[in-house]
């Protein structure tokens, strides 16, 4: 007897689970959505999520171990990420009992109207693909569109997140780094050349200005040894010498911090040195009977 109750009370838990499990949330046409509809796409959602996580520890450690770019394993895991969402968005379709075939086809003329409205965001997300598989540009470069220098803090599918040199987050849409010319710095021969202009008044020996210029950079740890600096003197106008001091330097991003560094260094040297930095000039010519007219303007205007 005992063992025939357990039996039945067994089978009784198992019709209550049922009937839980099938109770109808709402429904769709002919789609009904249940209980255990709702426990399905939860179960989608969660085994998505931690086989992303997963993936994303795994590619991070082997780009450490086989020391492969940062900015193609991040390219790589983007991708993935898209590709799995997409199939995790059509499995909870087809869990809840929506046919994708029909879906598609009824849903034509919607997609076509919708498409129309939203063709920029199409683009951005076609232009997306193109960087992430051509890595043109990749997280961490430091890159210059339309005047603006910053560095690549995420690549999404859609847009690209930069901080520029002020900490400032601009969200750039990816038509806009595939479409305009963008110089990618991190691309370059590293380390990258750069130069600091100066202006010196006449009368000085220009070997000496030389000199003294590329002191300014010898003792500069971020000014890198070789290539060496050199210093070029690029115009003799009618006011001053124009110098060029040129160095190399791996530190793309904060530049013009750097080139600050070696001005207020060159202005110590040519204090030390006696060397005039040149200023705007005038020349004024008067002649004897105009400054009579205008000492006596003055006098009137003073009394």
């Amino acid at each position: 007897m005992a063992l025939l109750s357990g039996i039945t009370n067994s089978l009784g838990d198992k019709t209550a689970l049922k009937a839980f499990l099938e109770y109808e949330f709402f429904h769709i046409g002919k789609v009904s959505v249940q209980v255990y509809n709702i426990f399905l796409v939860v179960f989608i959602i969660l085994i998505t999520k931690i086989l992303l996580r997963l993936f994303k520890r795994f590619i991070t450690r082997k780009a450490r171990q086989t020391q492969v770019d940062t900015g193609k394993a991040f390219a790589v895991y983007q991708i993935v990420e898209y590709l799995a969402y997409v199939i995790m968005v059509i499995l909870i379709l087809q869990s809840i009992g929506f046919s994708i075939t029909l879906f598609l086809a009824g849903g034509t003329a919607l997609f076509i109207g919708i498409g129309l409205g939203v063709q920029d965001l199409f683009r951005d997300i076609v232009a997306g693909f193109i960087i992430l598989s051509e890595r043109t540009v990749t997280v961490g470069d430091v890159v210059e569109v339309a005047g603006m220098v910053a560095q690549v803090k995420e690549i999404h599918l859609r847009t690209t997140t930069v901080y520029t040199r002020d900490d400032i987050v601009v969200i750039i849409p990816n038509t806009k780094l595939i479409r305009e010319q963008v110089v990618n710095w991190s691309q370059n021969r590293l380390p990258t050349r750069f130069h600091v202009e100066i202006r010196v008044d006449y009368g000085f020996d220009a070997r000496s200005v030389e000199s003294t210029l590329l002191k300014s950079v010898k003792e500069n740890k971020e000014v890198v040894a070789i290539p060496a600096p050199s210093v070029m003197l690029r115009d003799l106008n009618e006011n001053y010498m124009v110098f060029h001091l040129y160095f190399f330097s791996r530190n793309l991003f904060r530049i013009e911090r750097l080139k600050s560094d070696i001005r207020f260094e060159i202005e110590r040297l040519f204090r030390q040195e006696g060397i005039r930095f040149a200023f705007p000039k005038r020349e004024i010519s008067i002649k004897a009977g105009d400054l009579e007219t205008l000492v006596n303007q003055v006098k009137k205007s003073e009394e």
